[in-house]
């Protein structure tokens, strides 16, 4: 005869380990649980891209643009019209991008090890009527700025 104590606990396991979201893979294979894949050592490291630019929302006339740079670089002093821009950036690697649009505002951006992010874009009402723009990020990622006018309305 079992023990009724140990009955419940087998039944309670039984219903608790059923609910805790843990289900068979769909396509019958095995594979390693995520956090093993998500952080392995076995995994070769990502490979960056050689060349990185962005693209700016269609009908945002370009006032300047940085791709594929790696350590500082700076965009401008160059005239905006409206005083409104929008700055995209995108960052591929393992660090931080520190990006400056001077005397307005500072954006700090962590890299991506995926090269299809598309990035961010970040609007803002600039202090004066030149755009002066500074990124500085690691010398093993690469990135990529454009900055855009964006009318008045």
């Amino acid at each position: 005869m079992i023990p009724r104590r140990l009955v419940t606990v087998a039944v309670l396991s039984l219903i608790v380990g059923g609910a805790s979201g843990c289900a068979p893979f769909a396509d019958g294979e095995s594979h390693p649980p995520t956090s093993a894949r998500a952080t392995g050592s076995d995994a070769p490291p990502p490979e960056s891209p050689t060349e990185l630019s962005v693209e700016p929302a269609p009908g945002e006339p370009r006032i300047g643009t940085i791709s594929s740079a790696r350590g500082t670089e700076e965009i401008g002093p160059v005239p905006s019209r409206t005083g409104r821009v929008a700055v995209y950036i995108r960052c591929v690697g393992t660090g931080i991008l520190t990006v400056e649009v001077v005397g307005s505002a500072t954006f700090t951006q962590r890299c991506l090890v995926d090269a299809r992010d598309p990035g961010t874009r970040n609007t803002l009402d600039i202090s004066g009527s030149d755009v002066h723009v500074t990124g500085v990020g690691d010398a093993e990622d690469i990135w990529a700025i454009a900055v855009t006018e964006i009318a008045d309305g």
